[in-house]
């Protein structure tokens, strides 16, 4: 009987092991916030950083893209920004860093957040990306677009 106990925990930790419930969402709040992609045709940088009176929003762009915020905003921005980095399970993300150096004139990214409780995620690559990374630029952007 404590054998067939044993061998269902060792399952029930093998499959919690390979199937990435390893990394877990932080509950606590993002202090800050940086995201950058883009190569040589244009580039974009995004940041926020939790402040006393709000949040430090910046952001710029440049070759093409007209792009150019540096402005305090609501806190509440970083409830929205949290989802979506939830809903994307970019702490799956934390520690991707490869490069393709065959590919010239390509993109590259660099995101790093930092929780309140200390927790960091970060991430970069210049022409490889995580699997979601289409679906999460997009999705970045779209955020990005409701700070007007």
């Amino acid at each position: 009987m404590k054998r067939k106990i044993l061998v269902a925990l060792l399952l029930v930790v093998g499959l919690l092991t390979f199937t990435g419930c390893g990394k877990t969402k932080s509950n606590s709040s993002i202090k800050s916030f940086t995201f950058n992609f883009g190569g040589f045709w244009g580039q974009s940088n995004y940041s926020l950083i939790k402040e006393e009176d709000g949040v430090k929003y910046k952001a710029v762009g440049y070759n093409g893209v007209n792009l150019d915020e540096d402005k305090t905003i609501s806190t509440s921005y970083l409830d929205e920004l949290k989802k979506v980095i939830d809903d994307n399970n970019l702490q799956d993300w934390n520690n991707f860093d490869e490069k393709d150096n065959d590919v010239l004139d390509g993109e590259g990214f660099y995101l790093e957040i930092v929780y309140e409780d200390g927790t960091t995620i970060k991430a970069s690559g210049s022409n490889k990306f995580p699997d979601n990374y289409g679906k999460v630029k997009e999705e970045m952007k779209k955020f990005f677009d409701t700070i007007k």
